[in-house]
């Protein structure tokens, strides 16, 4: 179920140009496209932009790099290609057919669309890294010659490297094969460090009838390394998958994600910390005991454990409450949850927490003992 949000925004003579790229868009090169007289030069990169933000499918198309110019009133189009003929492209579909039939293999019948979703998230992370230098190249402005994969479903799924634009892509592909409406969103991230600005793209993902934001990119946190005695990112090795952006209101979104056009996510029930049991309010025997029951699944089938909990109100007070040095509650959980585990436990005095002021988001590391 591949979506086209963007194709319906369109006027009648658009949608009609937009139906002749996508019938052309496997020619490789070898002809130009002729558009007619019917648009404009600014009606054309309309269709064009509309184009390549719904057709992931067309993954051998190249964003942003056709030649297009006007001959009077008449439009020509020549796209550019990551393949060089028809055979390489061809090969290539083979691949992504196979790729995408090994993630749909995770899924299980009896999933609904929200585990659906949770689960080719999970894996599109652990098959792909993010490519910095494909980020610092488009954030300095220089040409992406050679990159251009990243920016793909290609490079995300295939290859297993990509930018922001990739991941999106790729989650396109994998949530319209699994039958669930996904579309890709543009608009700028903002850096929580250093307030800098910067072309991003994410998704909107439709959950039993209702929207939300889904940024795999964001959710790919990569790996953290110890040093000085501080967790520092690595960005190679194993993943470390977050659930910050998944299934994210508007509001929420808004927070380090602007200029988006989409404006409609408004409900938090299929919110990852909402339907996972993840959100601490008190910190009463309730939510603890889930507290508990969480740390004990996740010291079992994680190498190295990372816990995210959300508390809407009141984070401060909440994450003082869990780590206080002499009395916290997350080292008595961390012990509860030892008594319960089979292989090595957790360093029941020691592990590392920190808090998001404005998200609400509290990140658990915990430590294990060292094996003997």
């Amino acid at each position: 179920m591949w979506t086209k949000p963007y194709y319906e925004g369109l006027n009648d003579e658009q949608k009609e140009a937009y139906r002749e790229i996508y019938q052309l868009s496997d020619r490789l090169g070898t002809e130009t496209i002729s558009l007619g007289n019917r648009l404009s030069a600014g009606e054309v990169r309309e269709v064009l932009e509309a184009y390549y933000k719904d057709t992931p499918e067309h993954f051998w198309i190249v964003e942003g790099m056709e030649t297009f110019w006007m001959e009077g009133d008449n439009a020509f189009l020549e796209l550019r290609y990551l393949f060089a003929d028809e055979a390489s492209r061809s090969r290539a579909v083979d691949q992504m057919e196979a790729v995408l039939d090994r993630a749909l293999a995770s899924l299980r019948s009896n999933m609904d669309d929200f585990t659906k979703e949770l689960t080719l998230h999970d894996w599109l992370i652990e098959q792909c890294v993010y490519d910095r230098e494909a980020y610092e190249t488009v954030l300095e402005e220089r040409p992406i010659q050679g990159m251009e994969a990243s920016f793909s479903a290609w490079g995300a799924l295939v290859e297993g490297k990509a930018a922001c634009a990739g991941y999106a892509r790729a989650m396109q592909l994998l949530l319209g094969a699994a039958g669930i409406p996904c579309s890709y969103l543009s608009g700028t991230g903002i850096d929580p460090d250093t307030g800098r600005s910067f072309t991003h793209a994410w998704n909107v993902v439709t959950i039993e009838g209702k929207s939300y934001h889904l940024d795999s990119t964001w959710n790919d946190q990569g790996t953290w390394l110890v040093q000085d005695g501080q967790y520092r990112f690595s960005g190679e090795g194993e993943h470390y998958i977050s659930h910050r952006y998944f299934n994210q209101t508007d509001r929420q979104m808004a927070l380090d994600h602007q200029d988006f056009a989409f404006q409609g996510c408004n409900s938090t029930d299929a919110n990852y910390f909402v339907r996972q049991g993840l959100v601490v309010s008190r910190l009463d025997e309730a939510e603890q005991a889930a507290l508990v029951e969480r740390l004990t699944r996740i010291g079992m089938e994680q190498e190295q454990p990372l816990l995210e909990l959300w508390a809407p109100k009141e984070v401060q007070t909440l994450f003082d409450k869990l780590v206080h040095p002499e009395d916290g509650m997350l080292y008595q959980c961390l012990k509860a949850a030892n008594q319960q585990m089979r292989k090595k436990v957790f360093q029941e005095g020691q592990a590392v927490a920190w808090y998001q002021e404005e998200s609400g988001i509290i990140t658990i590391r915990a430590l294990y003992e060292e094996e003997e």
